[in-house]
């Protein structure tokens, strides 16, 4: 499994659901979250600044799951980089499986941020 490092932990880490009342971006994909989609609010503080993210359902179950599997936590507006090196570090040792996975997730964010540019 690739090796995911990082300097230091937030301090506070908050995940939240919610519905959507209006329209949305995704911090993770760019995608739209439209009113009545549930999203993840992540809330967190390090490095001496507070940040809040939404993630879109999709990109919130990846994140999860890579997550686990890595036993670290992402931002959401950083994600799609850790998934870029993960696939790239299993690229490199032969993991086809999850470059497979994680190349797959990578496509359907890609996917949902072509979308919403094509409407925009």
């Amino acid at each position: 499994m690739c090796e995911i490092s990082f300097d230091e932990g937030a301090s506070v880490w908050k995940e939240s659901e919610h519905t959507a009342r209006k329209q949305h971006r995704c911090d993770c994909c760019r995608g739209v979250i439209r009113p009545g989609e549930r999203y993840t609010k992540t809330f967190w503080i390090g490095d001496g600044r507070a940040c809040s993210e939404k993630s879109c359902a999709p990109c919130a179950l990846v994140t999860r799951e890579f997550d686990e599997e890595h036993d670290a936590v992402g931002c959401p507006s950083y994600m799609r980089t850790l998934l870029e090196g993960c696939v790239q570090e299993e690229s490199d040792v032969g993991n086809v499986a999850m470059v497979d996975k994680w190349q797959a997730a990578l496509d359907s964010m890609w996917e949902r941020r072509r979308a919403a540019e094509a409407v925009a």
